[in-house]
């Protein structure tokens, strides 16, 4: 039991120096610690670091993915760009006949 609280006596001193009280001759110390919310709060940096960068790969692969897609749409059957004009003279005299 003595030597637990010594173990968390160190890890108090560690984390923060104590405070000195000086009560009329007698001198204290006041020893603590970070909270256990504080100690889960070091994360949260990381982790909306992450989930930013994930969403910068999402947004990244849409407009990439978009792009190429819209190339697609601009290249014709033989690889390639159709030309508006050609199309459209092909379905007049298709007609004519």
């Amino acid at each position: 039991m003595k030597e637990e609280l010594m173990a968390f006596l160190l890890d108090l001193k560690s984390e923060n120096a104590p405070i000195e009280l000086d009560l009329k001759g007698t001198v204290q110390y006041i020893h603590f610690g970070n909270s256990a919310i504080l100690k889960k709060l070091k994360y949260y940096p990381i982790a909306i670091a992450l989930i930013l960068f994930l969403l910068i790969g999402v947004i990244y692969f849409f407009f990439t993915t978009s792009k190429a897609s819209e190339q697609n749409k601009l290249m014709g059957r033989d690889g390639q760009r159709d030309r508006p004009s050609n199309r459209h003279t092909a379905i007049f005299t298709r007609g004519m006949e």
